[in-house]
Formats: structure tokens, C-alpha cells, sequence
């Protein structure tokens, strides 16, 4: 006897849905989701997965969290890997505090830049969070300035970061934060220092 679900295909054939018993829970289990987000969105989740010394994956499943609290969603509250996810909605002031103190984090990382660093890390110990991306600033910073005024194409920087031994998704994150903060420019496909 056909059932509300089932769809009538052509010929009379009557397809009946499979009904599969869902997986048991697992703490810690994730699923596998595929989301289409705009590339400039994605470069910043990458940024700041960075500098906060977790993966992209955690960050979206925190601002998916996030969104279906603010719309009052009944989320199931499992215990997740990394920070703990806020509890409360943000405001302008909020916003606005946290664009202040991205300004002040990026002029902080290119004093870091220009200063010497200290060796006071033991050896063998974990590294600050963050460091690999300030090393990829310095060192694209170190190849635009040595190429002087002239810049430098998009593939001869490629190929300088490549023989620095920078990974490309943190040298793209070095790119975007010495371009936004107005220390590079790119002019048709070509790379230089400062501003125009």
C-alpha cells in the first residue's frame, strides 16, 4: 500500500524512499558539509584560523552555531575543539571594538616586523601562535624590498616564496595582511612596496 512519502515514477512505478537508521552519536563526530562562501570570506576565516591557532572547519562551525542561536535554533551542545562558542549576540560597539583591535594587532605585527626577535622560546618548545604567519610577513616583506622599485610579477614573487619555504595558503594570508594594511601594493599582476 503506497505511503504519503512515496513518489509514483513514469510507467506507474511506485519509488519508495529508503529509510536508514541514523548513525549513532559519537562525541567529537563531525560531518562532512560542502558550503560555497565568497573568496574574500574564506581568506579571512583562513587569517584568523591563524591567528587563532585553530582550523577553518572549527571557526565555521562556530559562526554556524552562532547563527542559528541568534535565531533561536535549539543546537545540540556537544563539547567541540577549540574555543568555546559565544553566548550572547553581538552589537555595533562590538563590531566596532573588534575592528580596533584588528588595527592595533596589525600595526603591533609590523613593529614585530621591523624589530629583531629575541631567542627567549625554550628549544623544542611549541611556538607562539601566529608565528608562521609573521614569518611568511617578514619574509615576503624582505623579498618585495629587496626587489626594490621595480616590484615584482606575480610568478617571479611565486617563485621567490616558493625558494623561502612558505606553504602558498600562508603566503596568501601574508599578501592580504601587508596589502590591507597598505605596506604592498599589487598594480597589473605586479608586487611592490608601499603605497601608491
Amino acid at each position: 500500500m503506497p505511503n504519503a512519502d512515496d513518489k509514483t515514477l513514469r510507467g506507474g512505478i511506485t519509488a519508495v524512499p529508503r529509510r536508514v537508521a541514523s548513525q549513532p552519536k559519537r562525541p567529537g563526530r563531525k560531518d562532512k558539509v560542502m558550503v560555497y562562501v565568497p573568496p574574500e570570506l574564506h581568506r579571512a576565516m583562513r587569517r584568523l584560523a591563524i591567528d587563532d591557532d585553530r582550523s577553518a572547519s572549527d571557526l565555521y562551525a562556530d559562526a554556524a552555531r552562532s547563527f542559528l542561536l541568534a535565531r533561536d535554533v535549539n543546537v545540540d551542545e556537544r563539547p567541540t575543539h577549540g574555543a568555546p562558542t559565544p553566548k550572547r549576540h553581538g552589537t555595533m560597539a562590538d563590531l566596532a571594538a573588534a575592528v580596533d583591535r584588528l588595527g592595533s594587532r596589525i600595526e603591533e605585527a609590523l613593529v614585530r616586523v621591523e624589530a629583531p626577535a629575541p631567542e627567549t622560546r625554550e628549544a623544542g618548545g611549541p611556538a607562539p601562535a601566529g608565528t608562521t604567519a609573521a614569518a611568511a610577513v617578514e619574509a615576503l616583506l624582505g623579498i618585495l624590498r629587496e626587489a626594490g622599485s621595480a616590484g615584482l610579477t606575480a610568478t617571479e614573487l611565486r617563485a621567490a616564496i616558493h625558494a623561502a619555504g612558505i606553504r602558498s595558503g600562508t603566503a596568501e594570508v601574508a599578501k592580504a595582511v601587508l596589502r590591507a594594511a597598505g605596506v604592498v601594493r599589487c598594480e597589473g599582476r605586479r608586487w611592490y612596496v608601499g603605497s601608491s
